[in-house]
């Protein structure tokens, strides 16, 4: 019903149910689910037909990394681009959720895939930072050549590739601090 009353168009929801009436059980198994992230879906309407793709095989699909470098490549304020790092990482979790609630992925290809998303969102977010710094710095050159050898090393869970949906993640950043 909340989906319903959200969608501007009902007639083309119901049609899209009718056309694919897996689409419906599977929005129903993530709202008996988790409601939290079904009222992601009901907010985020742009997200259904990424997270009900049938049949998305591992290898056709783009790497996160690459989908989330081409997804913000067009976009220049730094405000907007972790804006939209936030959604990707957002979807992503429905959209494995959703896979593990369906039954399409069990416990450890569950904790693999947020543990996966977790080091895409991470090494653009080390991009974003990176870029920004460079551009405000008083000696850019100084900062490009600090941050492009900054390494980020995952610890506990997410260096252990077990990250669960509630997961912190624990990292260190090491670089070298000489001129």
């Amino acid at each position: 019903e909340d989906l319903a009353v959200a969608v501007p168009n009902r007639a083309q929801l119901y049609t899209s149910f009718q056309d694919s009436p897996e689409v419906m059980v599977r929005l129903v198994q993530l709202a008996g689910s988790a409601p939290h992230l079904f009222q992601k879906v009901v907010r985020h309407q742009e997200w259904l037909e990424t997270l009900f793709t049938q049949n998305e095989e591992e290898e056709e699909r783009v790497s996160l990394l690459t989908e989330l470098r081409e997804r913000l490549a067009g976009v220049r304020k730094w405000e907007s681009k972790i804006e939209s790092l936030a959604r990707f990482h957002q979807r992503e979790v429905v959209r494995t959720a959703l896979h593990e609630i369906v039954g399409e992925a069990d416990t450890p290809r569950t904790l693999s895939s947020l543990t996966e998303l977790a080091e895409a969102v991470l090494a653009v977010l080390i991009e974003i930072c990176a870029e920004e710094q460079i551009t405000h710095h008083k000696e850019p050159e100084f900062a490009r050549r600090v941050l492009e050898r900054v390494a980020v090393i995952g610890m506990g869970k997410l260096g252990g590739a077990e990250l669960g949906y509630s997961s912190d993640w624990d990292v260190v950043f090491v670089y070298e601090n000489s001129r």
